[in-house]
């Protein structure tokens, strides 16, 4: 504004003729003087800024702001230091460590816990110095417990103290955590920690802990799969019958819960007989939570196996269909329970042959471990007799027994697998449950498979027959596999169906038939721990009017030459000489009889237990 009310007065000065100022000259000097430093044609007025009148130093003075006293600090009281606890070196250079063990309480509490839990986790300490040296422990940590439950390494030190501590400590432990239970199932430190509660604390409280912490959650718990596994140790290990009851009854969806209210059942046989239209939404909802948990992968757990088998039992036909179809792909996770081979079972005979074949691929690479396991060789046993597909099944499931066939004939589980596929589902072999959960009463229309039996066995012994032969050839000794127990489906048993179902001129049978004659012939009864029980199933092969017989006899009576005496002195060989009598034919009989009466005085002077005695009562011998 200055420069410009200057600069208007000389332009007019200038518009009338003057030279600006006092002379013609004065005005371009003004000018100049101007342009060059405008402040020289200034006055300074009081104040600040531009144009003021003090010095910088007294402005900031004048203007800074008025000094505020300070706050005192509140006093803390000084905090453990560190120093005190036996920490590495590479601990002390950690920052982050030792910023969380100055301001972090339960973390500091944690680590000053570990060292006296170094010393009292050692197995070779002495009792009553572990006990006391557990007692200041527990003093120090009482009401840090719930939080150091969630620490990995703070929650070890708590599980020793429930090992070695003493049952009132155990207790008390538990009513301090009494109340965060729940959460802690769902930790993955913590649930260990539940685990170690139910089974060190007495049983009055393990019994509060299911009633109060469990019951009334167990289908969120079993959602979740850290909580899961503290279900399944309770339901495995813990838990009564009538608590396993409360336990799956839970499953059974709302609608049991108000008829269980009202009526007071227990079971759902007692349901379906009293109503059916509430069975079916029981059922409807089981079948909602059940595959809720198939779509998680949580289906490893005992308690979902129970739930599921009974829904198999008690669901209509199409919801068992509908589920075989939903679980087909996660069936192998659950056959190796009880009522999993009978989910496994139920889903092999309702599901579809798209279902089925879900379920053969999602076995490849477990055959062997399936075929040997107590439950699911039953699954197993199902799939070979009504898959139609029997390219698929022996692609994969025929194809990985027979590549450890050898191995596999010691397992008993194994060859009541080999017969059913031989000989079909036969109650010799297999167990009456097993007979009825194969063999299910079914509607009239329901198909379950195209083929008949007769031509799916033909074909899938293809290729397990040659197999089965093969493996009597290289280990003849695998007749007497099984024979020292009472269970059927012995290592004799699955030679005698082999043979039966072998064709006369196939070359392997008759080299099979040569090397189990030489065996049988060279064995040391009287070295067998059972041999009765042996030579009972090796005589069912010499049977009379069987296939084997017919085979394995005339090849035997050759071995034995005409002086048997030696051979029956060795290895009491009378017994099984008299069996050759009873099932040959006559000319082979004539010949035997001959010799044995041509050394009946020497056999006379032999011992009863070589079997002489009994050869020689033989009608034919006397």
């Amino acid at each position: 504004g200055i420069n410009a009310e200057y600069g208007d007065r000389a332009s007019f000065s200038m518009a009338k003729g003057g030279k600006g100022g006092k002379g013609g000259k004065g005005g371009k000097k003004e000018n100049k003087k101007l342009g060059a430093g405008k402040r020289s044609q200034t006055k300074a007025k009081p104040g600040k800024g531009k144009f003021r009148d003090t010095k910088p130093s007294m402005d900031r003075e004048v203007h800074k702001p008025a000094a505020q006293p300070q706050k005192r600090k509140r006093e803390e009281p000084a905090k453990p230091k560190a120093a005190a606890l036996p920490l590495a070196k590479k601990k002390k250079e950690s920052k982050h460590f030792m910023s969380r063990l100055e301001h972090d309480a339960e973390f500091l509490l944690a680590q000053q816990a570990k060292v006296v839990w170094e010393k009292v986790r050692v197995k070779d300490m002495e009792p009553k110095e572990r006990t006391a040296m557990i007692t200041k422990l527990l003093a120090k940590l009482s009401g840090h417990i719930q939080a150091l439950c969630l620490k990995h390494d703070a929650s070890r030190i708590v599980q020793t103290c429930l090992k070695w501590g003493s049952k009132p400590e155990c207790d008390a432990i538990c009513h301090e955590l009494l109340g965060s239970l729940r959460p802690l199932c769902k930790s993955k430190y913590g649930k260990v920690l539940v685990k170690k509660l139910l089974m060190y604390c007495t049983k009055p409280v393990r019994g509060q802990i299911i009633r109060t912490e469990l019951v009334g959650h167990v289908a969120e718990l079993l959602s979740h799969k850290e909580a899961a596994d503290v279900i399944e140790f309770v339901w495995a290990d813990i838990a009564t019958a009538e608590q396993r009851q409360t336990l799956v009854s839970e499953l059974y969806g709302p609608e049991w819960k108000l008829w269980h209210q009202s009526s007071g059942a227990t079971h759902l046989e007692q349901l379906e007989q009293q109503s059916a239209d509430t069975l079916i939404k029981v059922t409807t909802s089981m079948a909602d939570f059940l595959n809720k948990l198939v779509d998680k992968g949580l289906v490893g757990q005992s308690i979902v196996h129970r739930c599921a088998s009974e829904f198999m039992k008690f669901g209509s036909m199409e919801q068992r269909t509908s589920f075989a179809g939903h679980v087909s792909e996660r069936l192998l996770e659950m056959i190796h329970t009880r009522h999993g081979m009978m989910v496994g079972v139920g889903c092999v005979t309702y599901g579809s042959p798209k279902d089925r074949k879900l379920i053969v691929k999602s076995m490849r690479g477990y055959v062997t471990k399936v075929c040997c396991e107590e439950f699911g060789h039953t699954v197993l046993i199902a799939l070979l007799s009504i898959l139609d597909d029997t390219v698929l099944a022996k692609e994969i499931l025929i194809k990985e027994i027979t590549d450890e066939l050898s191995d596999l004939m010691s397992d008993l589980y194994c060859r009541r697998v080999l017969v059913s596929v031989l000989v079909g589902i036969n109650s010799r072999y297999l167990p009456p449950d097993s007979i009825q959960l194969l063999t299910p009463q079914l509607p009239a229309n329901f198909i379950v498979s195209k083929k008949s039996a007769e031509q799916r066995r033909n074909e899938l012994l293809v290729l397990l027959l040659p197999a089965v032969l093969s493996a009597f050839q290289d280990s003849p000794e695998l007749i007497l596999v099984g024979c020292e127990g009472s269970s059927p489906a012995t290592g004799a048993d699955v030679l005698f169906e082999a043979l039966a179902a072998a064709s006369v001129d196939n070359k392997e049978l008759k080299t099979t038939v040569e090397t189990v004659a030489q065996y049988v012939v060279s064995i040391r009864w009287d070295e067998l721990p059972n041999r009765l029980r042996c030579f009972g199933h090796v005589k069912r092969l010499l049977a009379k009017g069987s296939v084997s017989g017919s085979l394995l006899v005339p090849a035997i009576a050759n071995q034995f030459g005409e002086e048997p005496v030696e051979m029956v002195s060795n290895n009491s060989a009378g017994y099984l000489l008299a069996a050759l009598i009873k099932n040959a034919e006559k000319p082979i009989i004539s010949k035997l009889v001959k010799t044995v009466k041509a050394n009946k005085a020497q056999l006379s002077k032999l011992s009863e237990d070589t079997g002489a005695r009994h050869l020689l009562l033989l009608p034919e011998c006397k």
